[in-house]
Order: structure tokens, then C-alpha cells, then sequence
């Protein structure tokens, strides 16, 4: 799961900057490798490049992403290779609304 944390110079300093940085950095890295597999992939439309791959493995790739997560993840194809991922979170709020 990604964690971004934004502290104050101040508070990290006295929690002991080295811990605080090092989360930070593995969401980064987790960021970093996630857009490096989706760069990877070739999802190249067909209808402006022939041979084009189009977007049936990428869409499974970030529904297969979502699915880890705990999203739940709908796959639609409107039209040959362009399908699309929808992915649908659940949160449970706990507190007073205003």
C-alpha cells in the first residue's frame, strides 16, 4: 500500500528524520516501479498505428493492480482493443459528518 507523508521540517528532525525519509522513499519506489511496468507495456492504439497492440493488457494489468489492492474492478470493451478498467473503492467513515 502507498503511504505519502507530509511533515513539518521541525517534527521530522525530532522523530528522527532518517525513518520518516525512508517511508516517504518506498512509496516513491513503489510509484516509480508501478509506472515503469505501465510504461512498458504496449498499448499502442491500432487505428493510428498499424499492428498496434491496443489496450486489452494494459487494462488487465491495472485491473489485476486494483484487484491486489482490495478495489473492486470492472472490465468493459466498448469496442475491439479499447477496453477500459474501472476500479471501485469501499471506504467506511467513522466520525460525525457535517
Amino acid at each position: 500500500m502507498l503511504s505519502f507523508l507530509t511533515v513539518s521540517p521541525a517534527f521530522e528532525r525530532s522523530q528522527g528524520g532518517a525513518a520518516i525519509a525512508s517511508e516517504r522513499e518506498l512509496g516513491m519506489n513503489e510509484i516509480t516501479t508501478l509506472l515503469q511496468q505501465l510504461v512498458a507495456i504496449d498499448s499502442i492504439n491500432p487505428d493510428l498505428v498499424a499492428g498496434g497492440a491496443g489496450e486489452r493488457e494494459i487494462a488487465h494489468f491495472v485491473a489485476n493492480w486494483l484487484e491486489r489492492a482490495g478495489v473492486e474492478v470492472i472490465l468493459d470493451e466498448p469496442v475491439p482493443s479499447a477496453q477500459r478498467t474501472y476500479g471501485y473503492g469501499r471506504r467506511s467513515w467513522h466520525g460525525t459528518t457535517a
